[in-house]
């Protein structure tokens, strides 16, 4: 657990967003089996009230990150295509025509 209290709070904030979007993922991918139910249209829902909220932070949050590291861009790219991830994630989603 040493690991990941040396990160900063973006590096933190990164996972954190990432381990939501999961979560939401996961909603929408359980929710077609709930159809006909109440809980469908609640799954589906929080699904895509999750993938929008994550998406506005990992925007924030990958800005933030290029804000802070604007000299060592390079060695921070990791952290800087996994808080940009949600965003992409959506983007495929629209180009796929899932959204």
């Amino acid at each position: 657990m040493t690991w990941f209290q040396n990160l900063n709070l973006f590096k933190k904030l990164t996972l954190l967003i990432l381990l939501i979007l999961s979560v939401g993922i996961v909603c929408g991918y359980v929710a077609p089996s709930y159809e006909g139910t109440l809980t469908y249209g609640k799954l589906n829902l929080i699904s895509i009230i999750i993938l929008f909220a994550t998406v506005f932070w990992s925007l924030v949050n990958t800005g933030l990150l290029m804000n802070r590291y604007k000299r060592k861009l390079s060695k921070q790219s990791l952290w800087i295509f996994l808080s940009i991830l949600p965003f992409l994630y959506m983007v495929f989603l629209i180009f796929t025509g899932k959204l």
